[in-house]
């Protein structure tokens, strides 16, 4: 929410008050005197730091996305996906026996995105 008042006696120039509240209920708050004149170049101004504060204020909150999975955790996730599918039991041995020797060896440690396409 921005609040303009006139700076001390002055027609021109303009206190701006930011209060902003973050998404876990924090509240932040911002008062300063515009670098610019008239009001409707203070209230441009202001909803341009406005915007500006909350960009930086949302980026704080933001956690680190966790690394992705190895493909060794992905083959567990397949496998388990292919069993909800109801495949027959021998699509399923299949699949587990050609994962478990020939493609974990080579892949199992690797991260989903460090593998690219043919």
């Amino acid at each position: 929410m921005i609040t303009l008042r006139p700076w001390r006696g002055s027609d021109t120039h303009f206190e701006v008050d930011i209060a902003l509240v973050a998404p876990d209920g924090r509240r932040f708050r911002r008062r300063l005197k515009a670098p610019v004149t008239g009001r409707s170049n203070v209230e441009r101004w202001a909803r341009a730091l406005e915007r500006h504060l909350l960009a930086e204020l949302l980026a704080r909150l933001c956690p680190l996305a966790p690394p992705p999975p190895t493909f060794r955790d992905f083959a567990v996730l397949f496998l388990d996906a292919c069993r909800a599918d109801r495949l027959a039991s021998s699509t399923l041995t299949n699949y587990d026996v050609h994962l478990r020797v020939h493609i974990l060896p080579l892949l199992g440690d690797r991260r989903l995105d460090a593998l690219g396409g043919a």
